[in-house]
């Protein structure tokens, strides 16, 4: 069973998971990784020294 201190809830659109479930599927990856890979992305281009 995973830690559950290591996880968060959030709270999506109904449109923007339907989205989000698609790029995963199309990038066969689970909807946790693809939007973690999502938000990495951003986050390094808001903060590029961090």
């Amino acid at each position: 069973m995973p830690d559950k201190e290591s996880y968060k809830s959030v709270a999506l659109r109904v449109d923007l998971y339907s989205k989000l479930k698609k790029v995963a599927e199309k990038e066969n990856r689970p909807i946790g990784r693809e939007l973690g890979g999502i938000i990495e992305k951003r986050h390094s281009e808001v903060f590029p020294n961090a």
